[in-house]
């Protein structure tokens, strides 16, 4: 398990034991679930996609919507999950207002997301669509991808997900950050693991590339995890 698994996992089931039953919303949900969000979660599901929804076998109940502008029931959820999502939206800041008004107070909102400030990162950005859904075909060995409402999607990954911005939004807001996390990509620890060449080539890259952009952007960090908490406000006013 990555560590961006480990530590979100670790959140989820210390949840579970503090509240037994409880109410997730997988925003953008697609066909499956990526956390063990164990049996006792009434699980919701929303996705533009109808196909991708029938798919997913993991929901009590299904939306199908666009997280940006579907009308969620405020303070209703205790998780919002939005997993490698937040980059196919060309308005990502409208679904994420959308999660904290929907998300009850106290209640946590898990974004995951590629890191724009890493190689990957910014190839998947101003890379065509067309170069994503060769990638699919070749290096995952999915033929049908790009078809019939599966992956790759179109992406956009705009600067204002990225993990710099993502800290902002949350401190101009008063939301607590409680967790954040970063990974490898697995098929970038995959190439390396193929031989001595691949790893010597791509050690050297990631140095070149944090030297010639003074430390501002990594080649290993591509997946960014954080973890956003809904302030709880008391009668008279207070944020607790």
């Amino acid at each position: 398990m990555s560590p961006i698994h480990t530590g979100v996992q670790s959140i989820l089931d210390d949840l579970k034991r503090a509240k037994g039953t409880y109410r997730v919303l997988e925003a953008g949900c697609g066909s499956l679930t990526h956390l063990d969000l164990g049996s006792q979660a009434k699980v919701t599901g929303i996705d533009i996609s109808q196909k991708q929804l029938d798919r997913n076998d993991n929901l009590n109940e299904k939306i199908l919507g666009d997280v940006e502008t579907h009308p969620l029931a405020p303070d209703t959820y205790d998780v919002i999950v939005s997993w490698d999502v937040l980059e196919h939206l060309a308005h990502p800041r409208l679904a994420i207002d959308n999660f904290i008004q929907a998300v009850s107070p106290g209640g946590l909102v898990i974004l995951k997301l590629p890191n724009l400030l890493s190689l990957k990162g910014l190839v998947t950005r101003y890379t065509p669509h067309g170069f994503h859904v060769w990638f699919y075909r070749t290096y995952y060995k999915r033929p049908n991808a790009g078809r019939d409402d599966q992956a790759p999607f179109k992406t956009y990954l705009t600067k204002d997900v990225s993990p710099v911005a993502l800290r902002r939004y949350a401190e101009k807001a008063g939301i607590e950050i409680t967790h954040e996390a970063y990974d490898e990509a697995t098929i970038q620890k995959r190439i390396k693991r193929m031989n001595l060449a691949n790893r010597l080539l791509l050690t050297s890259l990631g140095k070149f590339l944090w030297l010639i952009s003074l430390g501002a952007i990594s080649f290993e960090r591509t997946e960014y995890l954080i973890v956003l908490r809904k302030a709880v406000v008391a009668e008279e006013g207070r944020v607790l």
